[in-house]
């Protein structure tokens, strides 16, 4: 199905829809970047929105960023201050990556903004928008950077209903995406929690030891099974700091050459790609299908150190620096696994860790099961997206579906 178009599509629109131009229903904002150059025009108080902060939170409402400018800066410049609720998309390098600010922010040029009028529910564009991300580089142009020109943003029609049918989409979609962000929240609180407390023990610790005398490295390697087995695939691109956010169930058949590290309850994965993107995870009840990605340094913990403190000691800032210090390449910096394996570990007495393991087992389960139910959300969302922006389910049938597990 097709929910976005330049200029007016052959396309008839469902029953209940119609083709709008989206410059009917909503205000096109561009963006800018205040001159570098002037160091008085960054470092204030008002939210900027860059590409990594669009490419890291896709799809999400954004109350932060990464870069923030003065009002000197959008005084002297052709950024513009939108209001909360303007959704944007990325239209340069990495095409079709959607927020929606949460507060007044300002974008790069790498962005075009809408501010949506009475006609139009900020939250449905934004979800049509994000169900065209995967064909969004159709309207690009250009071959070594891919970017959508203003043109072709200006002719965007878009496939609606009434308001109020708006409205239940968004509603419906939103509570899933609304407890999808919940648990984004347990997860990072407890992890904060976990590495506060192993801070506190970790400073009195005065035995020192690397890490691969203390944990197993990549202890196990998986042939593949008959072509037709399925598994439960991770790949890096599949986890971010402290968090698996997907899994992929593919046959044997069609996994790539790269599944082939099993692992087990209480392991950590670590990329080794990229070390300092910290993409990393403590991996709790996984299936016995599950595979992980050659890419990983499967850490197994030991009776000298716990799955807990393990995770604490890779989630510390430290940890990265050091990986990040000795990775090798410029393109992809990389680092291997007898790198991971050389960092030296301050150890707390045997009592002080046996006792971190049983208070912060706890909270590390509930985040996995967060996590893990988040991933069912965020399918469940992906499979009705298309089928309500299409009109063949209406919103009473989704709400249906929704209610059972939110």
């Amino acid at each position: 199905s097709r929910f976005l178009s330049v200029g007016e599509p052959r396309i008839e629109a469902p029953e209940g829809f119609e083709w709008t131009p989206l410059s009917s229903v909503a205000r096109l904002e561009s963006g800018h970047t205040p001159a570098r150059k002037h160091p008085e025009y960054w470092d204030g108080d008002i939210p900027w929105i860059g590409i990594r902060d669009a490419t890291a939170n896709h799809g999400r409402t954004i109350y932060s960023t990464r870069e923030r400018v003065t009002q000197a800066g959008v005084d002297n410049s052709s950024t513009r201050l939108l209001p909360a609720n303007t959704v944007c998309l990325s239209r340069t390098a990495s095409v079709g990556y959607v927020v929606t600010m949460g507060v007044p922010m300002c974008t790069s040029q790498d962005f075009v903004n809408w501010f949506c009028g009475p006609d139009l529910n900020h939250r449905y564009l934004s979800y049509v928008l994000r169900a065209e991300h995967d064909s969004m580089l159709r309207f690009a142009h250009g071959t070594t950077h891919q970017t959508i020109y203003f043109p072709e943003v200006k002719a965007f029609h878009v496939c609606l209903p009434d308001r109020r049918t708006q409205d239940g989409v968004a509603e419906t979609l939103g509570a899933l995406d609304d407890k999808i962000e919940s648990n984004r929240r347990v997860v990072k609180t407890s992890w904060d929690l976990a590495l506060a407390a192993w801070r506190q023990i970790a400073v009195a610790g005065s035995a020192k030891a690397p890490l691969d005398e203390l944990v197993s490295l990549n202890p196990e390697e998986i042939r593949p099974g008959l072509p037709e087995e399925v598994i439960s695939y991770v790949d890096i691109a599949s986890v971010s700091a402290r968090s698996i956010d997907a899994l992929q169930e593919l046959s044997w058949a069609d996994a790539p050459s790269r599944a082939r590290r099993c692992v087990a309850d209480g392991d950590v994965i670590f990329s080794t790609v990229r070390p300092n993107r910290r993409s990393f995870a403590l991996v709790l009840e996984p299936t016995p299908s599950t595979v992980v990605s050659t890419g990983f340094a499967v850490l197994r913990p030991t009776e000298r150190l716990g799955p807990s403190a393990l995770a604490a000691i890779v989630d510390a800032a430290e940890f990265a620096d050091y990986l990040g210090s000795i990775a090798e390449g410029s393109a992809y910096p990389a680092v291997s696994a007898s790198d991971i394996g050389d960092y030296s570990v301050r150890l707390p007495a045997v009592p002080l860790l046996a006792e971190f393991e049983r208070s912060t087992m706890p909270i590390r389960l509930r985040a996995a099961r967060s996590a893990a139910e988040s991933i069912s959300l965020a399918a469940l969302r992906d499979a009705l997206l298309p089928e309500l922006l299409s009109g063949r389910l209406r919103v009473p049938e989704a709400e249906e579906l929704v209610s059972d597990v939110v």
